[in-house]
């Protein structure tokens, strides 16, 4: 194994998926219930609310197969763990077995209310259900019938799952207690033990692959870790989360990292040893996240949610900043690049806030770095940032101790005080020059040339104006059409001004014609009309006489 394969291994933080790569649309519009990988983790297959199961391609996301597999909404979606059986469950509380190819096998009426989850054997013989009637029920495969009945919870029993290398069982329920059981022997209520801590509703609870561990989640809004050796208490909890936790899931290579959703579509990746969440994505879904799970390999993480989507996410490369739809730019590296950077520096990490020794994470976690120094590409917060910041063409300076402007700021604050005052907003009266010298002559001098360049403009605006009107005038003199033939205006008698005009009455002041003509959409522009008739040409002939009488 090479030097890079033992530094990946013995850093959990490089394995954090929290970055986005791809959105898995269902063709009918409702919620996913769960999800699962195949066992080689060439295929994600989904469960939805409608007893549909979905196949995706894990290489590019592809959508490949529907098959309709329960008559309600799947809630488990399990593989065993020789990869040769599916077992998937329903709202009716029926289990339904299929091979591999999602042909189906067999089914069975396992409870009488909606069926939970479905948790395999080691050894692919026996599998167990969890159902809302409060029971906890081991079946044979073989035979399809039920060895043992575990009724020993309060309510609902919402998750079950096996031991990876036992006869344990692990129960999760609505009544705030997990219980642990023996599928080997005989059923009593108690059990043999129940893990009190949680204040409310356990929605999920998982083994870790060491077997000592027990993730949990719910409603409480915490995330807590177990040790089985030590039952009085829990070994870790987690507050980060802001609504219900629906959703746990542990990392199949780093046994001590692990993922979960709320209810408010935040994922959130915790570390045993840590006491704090290593990184949160928030709004990863825009709904609850209902189920998630890593690959195979570890390397990928899909979640599923309400919103009727599965979701897929990877590991960001080491000091990559990465861009998300519903995040926005983000300037600093993540989490773990942090947390690397502390290790390669023998600095203490910005995201833990607890003190790392020289190629160690805080935890007391080692890690050997390729090459004895700095990963390529990968530095401390401020100068990745700095450097990420020149690459896309920006330029971040601060301003010095003085307090003195940067150039960029001096250009923007003099654009703004030509319009506004003589002196920037930040200067006082009394930190002005003479006029004429330094900063205050400056703006003195670059404003008279804007007033200058200002009053050309207006004038030129104005002469312009003064075209478009006998231009107007022309154009509206061209389509006027005399009332005859042989009749051309004559000016004299369409002068308003000529003091022989005789309209036929007297105009009293106190004259109300009735209405204003404004009101009715009459608009008489008088310069208009002065201007159309002058360019009508003047008056050659008098109108005929039968028109003058």
């Amino acid at each position: 194994m090479s030097d890079h394969e033992v530094s990946e291994v013995s850093c959990p933080v490089s394995s954090i998926t929290s970055k986005y790569v791809h959105t898995c649309q269902n063709r009918t519009r409702c919620a996913v219930n769960c999800l699962n990988w195949t066992p080689d983790g060439r295929r994600c297959i989904t469960g939805d609310n409608i007893g549909q199961l979905t196949l995706w391609n894990s290489t590019d996301f592809k959508f490949e197969q529907t098959l309709q597999s329960q008559d309600k909404g799947v809630r488990a979606v399990t593989f065993s763990h020789n990869g040769s059986f599916l077992f998937t469950c329903d709202d009716t509380g029926a289990v339904r077995i299929l091979k591999s190819t999602l042909a189906p096998l067999d089914s069975i009426a396992a409870h009488q209310e909606a069926c939970r989850a479905v948790a395999v054997a080691p050894t692919d013989v026996k599998f167990a259900t969890c159902s809302d009637d409060q029971s906890v029920k081991v079946w044979d495969l073989a035979t399809l019938s039920a060895d043992r009945t575990l009724t020993g919870h309060g309510s609902d029993v919402r998750y079950v799952d096996w031991h990876p290398s036992s006869s344990l069982l692990a129960s999760s329920g609505r009544d705030a207690l997990i219980k642990m059981w023996d599928a080997r022997e005989e059923p009593s209520a108690a059990g043999l033990a129940t893990l009190h801590g949680h204040k409310g509703p356990v929605n999920q609870v998982k083994w870790n692959a060491n077997g000592t561990w027990l993730l949990s989640g719910s409603r409480d809004q915490t995330v807590r870790v177990w040790d089985i050796r030590h039952t009085k208490k829990e070994l870790h909890s987690w507050q980060g989360h802001t609504r219900e936790v629906y959703s746990v899931a542990w990392h199949p290579v780093h046994l001590e990292l692990l993922a979960s959703g709320d209810g408010n579509g935040t994922l959130m990746f915790c570390m045993v040893g840590q006491q704090q969440p290593l990184t949160k994505v928030e709004l990863a879904h825009e709904a609850s996240i209902l189920g998630l799970g890593f690959h195979p390999n570890g390397h990928m993480l899909a979640t599923c949610s309400m919103e009727a989507c599965t979701k897929m996410w990877v590991r960001p490369r080491p000091g990559d900043p990465w861009r998300d739809a519903k995040q926005g730019e983000q300037d600093d590296a993540s989490v773990y690049s942090d947390l690397l950077a502390s290790a390669a520096a023998g600095q203490q990490g910005a995201a833990t806030g607890a003190a790392a020794a020289a190629g160690q994470l805080p935890g007391g976690i080692a890690v050997q770095l390729p090459g004895g120094g700095g990963i390529p590409g990968l530095g401390v917060p401020g100068q990745h940032q700095q450097q990420h910041h020149q690459q896309r063409g920006f330029k971040r300076q601060r301003d010095d101790a003085a307090g003195g402007f940067q150039e960029q700021q001096q250009q923007q604050q003099r654009r703004g005080a030509l319009w506004a005052s003589s002196y920037p907003p930040r200067f006082g009266e009394e930190d002005l020059e003479p006029a004429g010298e330094g900063l205050a002559g400056e703006f003195q001098e670059e404003g008279e040339l804007e007033r200058a360049a200002a009053a050309a403009v207006d004038a030129d605006l104005a002469r312009h104006a003064d075209l478009a009107a006998a231009d107007m005038a022309a154009e509206v003199a061209a389509g006027m059409q005399p009332p005859f033939p042989d009749w051309e205006p004559d000016l004299g008698d369409w002068d308003l001004d000529a003091p022989e005009f005789d309209p036929g009455f007297d105009f009293d002041p106190g004259f109300d014609p009735g209405f204003d003509f404004g009101d009715a959409g009459v608009d008489f522009d008088e310069e208009l009309c002065r201007a159309v008739l002058a360019a009508m040409g003047p008056a050659a002939a008098q109108p005929p006489a039968a028109v003058q009488a």
